[in-house]
């Protein structure tokens, strides 16, 4: 299906900014704590492997989307689907997704931590919200008013009975402070560097004082790992800029 290989002009693009830009990173400036990352992976269930490996063939015997980008992009939708057991796909018995998903927010709840939970879907963050009711969660998704947002925000906060907050990457991951959390965990992750850093900083920011750990869940073997690469390769370039 093809895929970027190299970047072109990279040396005059550098050439230019550093004429007219100056970069001060938040870990020059600031004094806070460590951010560290950690790689959760699992593997499919059997039933997901079948799922799996039927969307590829179907995808390579079928003429019926017509254009070649739409199928990729239709395929590529349908391989994050199953892998994280939502969409057409919620019919999945076992998910080993959000069976590490509970495992990690019962150690950190145990540990006398908060936990952010982002996803890409508001399909996935539903039965991941039903997987966590014991911590008495709270929600934040392009569903929610945004008359209620700050309120949800401030019963994370404060309330030490809360101990999730679920959202979207879109909704959840900007502009909120939500520095009760120093865990932080992508049932699956976004496109690109910048968008994860984003939602990750929501716990990583003044008023930080313990480190903050990131989780993201892969399934091996999957589509998963190279939208992980994908992110990577995005962030190393943006970097060298």
């Amino acid at each position: 299906w093809g895929s970027t290989i190299r970047y072109k002009n990279i040396d005059q693009l550098q050439e230019q900014l550093d004429s007219i830009m100056i970069r001060r990173k938040k870990d020059d400036v600031l004094d806070l704590p460590d951010k560290i990352y950690v790689n959760e992976y699992v593997d499919l269930t059997r039933e997901q492997i079948k799922l799996y490996n039927d969307v590829i063939v179907d995808a390579m015997d079928s003429k019926a989307y017509g254009d070649e980008r739409e199928c990729v992009l239709a395929t590529l939708l349908k391989l994050r689907q199953v892998s994280g057991g939502i969409g057409p796909y919620s019919f999945i018995k076992k998910n080993p997704k959000l069976d590490r998903l509970e495992q990690i927010v019962e150690e950190a709840v145990y540990s006398g931590t908060k936990v952010i939970v982002y996803s890409n879907w508001v399909e996935a963050i539903k039965p991941a919200l039903a997987r966590l009711q014991k911590y008495n969660p709270v929600v934040i998704t392009g569903e929610t008013k945004d008359t209620d947002r700050q309120a949800i925000v401030n019963r994370f906060q404060n309330d030490p009975d809360v101990k999730v907050i679920l959202g979207t990457i879109g909704a959840l991951g900007t502009g909120l402070t939500l520095t009760a959390a120093t865990e932080v965990v992508f049932i699956d992750e976004p496109w690109n560097e910048a968008t994860k850093e984003q939602a990750c900083d929501r716990a990583y920011r003044i008023g930080t004082t313990s480190n903050v750990t990131i989780h993201t869940i892969i399934t091996h073997g999957t589509y998963d790992e190279d939208v992980h690469l994908i992110v990577e390769g995005k962030g190393d370039l943006a970097h060298a800029i």
